[in-house]
């Protein structure tokens, strides 16, 4: 929000909370539910792969508040496949902020090859339809909070769960459509598309 903050050496792993903790007080968020993304590199570099030998590591860290959004979210569908889906990367993010840029919609559900649902930019993706609950299985990053809400489904022994392809035709006839991440933890979906 408003500050960045130095790591300065190579103790910065042991340094990091108390950095973090320091953003937090500098955006006045102490009181607050916040989020805070920390993006770690190995330091500055002249061809953007060799770091330089002699140079620190760089931290730039984000903090915000995490209010929960009051709305259900509101998801429109473009055709694309991340690559190395299993690992989170920052530009998979500015994909989605251009595509989103003076639009209405919260945020992009993505697709595969085969118009199957993959997940959002940030989040995972569940639908409900006659009491079966179902999850992408394949291409898409099995986020924390994901895989938490499937233990707790499975041991409910309460709904079936599928971990299954889902098609764009098949999201659209849900009885509910619900979101999972780290921020948003689970959250409802109102809206797919026009």
């Amino acid at each position: 929000k408003k500050a960045l903050i130095d790591i300065g050496n190579a103790d910065y792993i042991q340094k990091l909370p108390d950095l973090l903790a320091q953003l937090v007080k500098k955006n006045g968020l102490e009181n607050e539910r916040v989020f805070i993304r920390a993006d770690i590199t190995a330091g500055p570099t002249l061809d953007s792969f060799n770091p330089d030998k002699t140079g620190a590591p760089n931290c730039l860290a984000f903090c915000f508040d995490s209010a929960p959004k009051k709305e259900p979210l509101k998801l429109f569908t473009y055709k694309y496949e991340r690559p190395f889906p299993e690992i989170k990367k920052s530009q998979d993010y500015f994909l989605a902020e251009v595509l989103l840029k003076n639009s209405p919609f919260d945020d992009v559900l993505y697709l595969g090859k085969e118009n199957n649902i993959l997940e959002t930019s940030r989040k995972n993706i569940f639908m409900i339809k006659d009491g079966i609950i179902k999850t992408p299985s394949e291409g898409i990053l099995k986020g924390m909070t994901r895989n938490i809400v499937l233990n707790i489904l499975k041991a409910s022994r309460e709904f079936e769960i599928r971990e299954t392809k889902i098609s764009l035709d098949e999201i659209y006839l849900s009885d509910e459509v619900f979101i999972t991440s780290t921020s948003y933890e689970v959250f409802p979906v109102s809206q797919i598309d026009n």
